[in-house]
């Protein structure tokens, strides 16, 4: 080869490692690009597959802004009943969200700090979320009863709200935490949340939920069809199959309109069981129909904890109950409100569960052992059948 054709080779493999190098810093420049406009999108990803892969990784880190970065949500708007959006001119959102990625990480231990969660859980105050570019179809609240478990809280939070944004609802998280150390009722805690949600907007869905259950699938929609549905379908501790098929517990929804119509849930259920099966017995009784998605898309993960004091009352409560649905629920609802206030991630609801009523009432001074029954089950009907038959 001459010295000639030699250096003209030599130009020519020049010009192409320029050309190549020009490329490759083009190809870098549009995936920065790509990375800042939808960084709202991969900080959502991060929360919820932290842990699980390096994208939530470098999302992860992505996402430590302060809290004046935060996405600005529009003013909250409602529908119509054609569906139509009121207040605002943002189109509806799709019927099946874009941002739905199908099986997710469920993140189960070592919750992180609550600075950390609420820098990077991109939602208002009030635990309240809309899709910005979107009106959602759906006005869900998120009611958890709940006493003494901060890691579950937190472990629950950081998982669902990730969860809820991809499905592009319009929702908030209420917390209903039971004051005092009486039984637990968490029925009654049910009822309380969704008597103080309806002060603040108007939700059309309610999605009743434990604080230790954790969706592993976000095409499980959390939003309120025609009849009720029964969520959490499949729970690892039962292998991932319905354990009966009457069954209502862990995480339901029903609309605003069946909830009324079936008077909620009964007061009375004090220590763990029997609330459930109650609130089933409602919605048969109303020719309600309870719903379910098929079992792999309904899958959940629990959160490990101690066994609860099972209620030893509760199928003769059951039993008494039967007919007295119409009188025990939301419409005979007392309870004494200590606190309520919006943060960062959540409503704060904290009620006594026992209302001072009972406790003034001068029926109870010649009988303590029916005031006592009274606070534990929560029906001075029912606490007198007791003392009747035994």
């Amino acid at each position: 080869m001459s010295p000639r054709s030699l250096c003209a080779n030599t130009k020519r493999n020049q010009n192409i490692l320029k050309i190549s190098v020009f490329a490759l810093i083009l190809l870098i420049l549009l995936q920065y690009y790509v990375m800042t406009t939808t960084e709202h999108r991969l900080r959502v990803l991060a929360i919820g597959l932290r842990n699980g892969n390096s994208l939530a990784n470098l999302n992860a880190t992505a996402g430590t802004g302060s809290k004046s970065s935060r996405l600005k949500t529009p003013p909250f708007s409602v529908l119509r009943e054609n569906g139509s959006s009121v207040g605002t001119t943002l189109p509806l959102c799709p019927v099946v969200s874009p941002e739905l990625i199908g099986p997710i990480h469920v993140i189960k231990r070592g919750p992180a700090p609550w600075n950390w969660l609420e820098r990077n859980l991109l939602v208002e105050k009030g635990g309240r979320y809309k899709p910005e570019g979107c009106t959602s179809r759906h006005r869900v609240a998120i009611i958890v009863p709940y006493r003494d478990r901060d890691d579950h809280l937190r472990l629950f939070l950081q998982n669902m709200h990730p969860f809820l944004m991809r499905q592009q609802l319009d929702y908030g998280i209420y917390i209903v935490e039971q004051a005092g150390r009486t039984a637990f009722n968490r029925a009654k805690l049910f009822n309380i949340g969704y008597a103080e949600s309806i002060k603040d907007y108007d939700w059309q869905c309610f999605i009743f939920h434990d604080v230790d259950l954790v969706p592993e699938d976000d095409r499980n929609i959390y939003s309120c069809p025609d009849h009720p549905r029964h969520l959490s379908v499949a729970i690892d501790k039962f292998r991932y199959s319905l354990p009966y098929d009457d069954i209502f517990g862990g995480a339901s929804a029903i609309s605003r309109e069946m909830f009324e119509k079936v008077n909620g849930f009964s007061n009375v259920f004090f220590g763990w069981g029997g609330e459930d099966d109650d609130m089933s017995t409602r919605l048969r009784k109303h020719n309600l129909i309870i719903t379910r998605y098929p079992e792999r898309f309904a899958r959940y993960r629990m959160l490990s904890h101690k066994a609860a004091v099972k209620n030893r009352e509760r199928h003769s409560i059951l039993t008494q109950n039967l007919n007295h649905s119409h009188k025990d629920g939301i419409n005979s609802l007392d309870y004494k409100l200590k606190t309520k206030e919006q943060r960062p991630l959540y409503t704060r609801v904290l009620a006594d569960v026992i209302s001072t009523k009972v406790e003034d009432d001068t029926r109870w001074k010649d009988n303590p052992r029916l005031l006592q029954l009274v606070k534990e089950i929560g029906s001075v009907d029912l606490a007198r059948a007791y003392l009747s038959s035994s």
